[in-house]
């Protein structure tokens, strides 16, 4: 990954910080509205009324005291109906009987689910089982008729998957988020200049140079091939010395060979005390 992409890590982990708490909202609010949505289709029974209630389905069905909402008006002559209630008392007594006006048996539950959505709020009181569908009265009586009774499944049914999906949402989004933040903050921190007093270790762990272990360079070969053209000539008055500067026998450059030819007459010296006076 490249220094300018990583440099945008921090930027993206926001965002998906923020992406994952957007997510979460959505999903808890989607969950509180479908709760909201079952706990106002379940089937009023307000308090000194006969009411009718048709079961399509046969299953265990949950009878429920709400304390909080509002009821709209129901056939026949019921009093408590059509109205808006807040009240507080929940020790309702409550019978159901079949069609054949055999009372049926429910069952006591008072630590069950609860719901509170939509302005709506409902204890569990009994659950009872339908076993073949049919139409069946549920006659409720109590002290209270501020409050009203209700029957249907549990109205948290399918919101409790929403809501851990909220949560995994909410959590994934910060951890990923957390993660990425960190991430670049320790890619900028790795790319920042190291200051010109950081390499002054470095130069003074090298080791020294002494004067004497550094030599020019030179070329060999030019000086070798300008010496070896080059012929020096020093006229004496007796003969010729010639000094051709090339390569010795040895075969080191540089080095100077002399051939001396015999004077007829020097300084009125002859034979082979001739006297070379020429420097190479």
């Amino acid at each position: 990954m490249s220094t300018s992409s990583r440099s945008k890590l921090p930027i993206v982990g926001v965002i998906v910080a923020l992406v994952g708490v957007a997510a979460a909202a959505v999903l808890w609010f989607l969950a509180s509205s479908q709760v909201a949505d079952a706990a106002k289709s379940l089937a009023p029974a307000p308090v000194d009324c006969d009411t009718a209630l048709d079961f399509e389905d046969a299953g265990t069905y949950l009878i429920y005291a709400e304390t909080t909402g509002e009821v709209g008006e129901l056939d026949g002559d019921c009093a408590n109906d059509d109205q808006s209630y807040e009240g507080s008392d929940t020790n309702l007594d409550i019978t159901m009987f079949d069609s054949d006006e055999n009372e049926v048996g429910l069952r006591r539950d008072s630590d069950g689910p609860t719901y509170d959505a939509g302005g709506r709020k409902g204890v569990l009181l009994y659950r009872v089982e339908i076993e073949e569908p049919g139409e069946f009265t549920l006659r409720v009586q109590g002290d209270d008729a501020e409050v009203v009774a209700r029957v249907g499944k549990n109205p948290n049914d399918g919101a409790g998957v929403l809501r851990m999906g909220a949560i995994g949402a909410l959590i994934a989004g910060l951890l990923l988020g957390a993660l990425l933040i960190l991430l670049g903050r320790r890619a900028a921190v790795g790319a920042r200049p190291r200051p010109a007093g950081s390499l002054a270790p470095a130069l003074r762990r090298s080791a020294p140079v002494s004067a004497g272990s550094v030599r020019p360079a030179r070329s060999t070969r030019s000086a070798r091939w300008r010496l070896a053209d080059t012929t020096a000539r020093t006229a004496r008055a007796g003969g010729t010395t010639r000094w051709r500067l090339g390569r010795s026998s040895a075969g080191t450059p540089g080095a100077a060979t002399a051939a001396v030819e015999p004077a007829v007459s020097l300084s009125g010296r002859t034979g082979s005390g001739v006297r070379a006076d020429a420097s190479p």
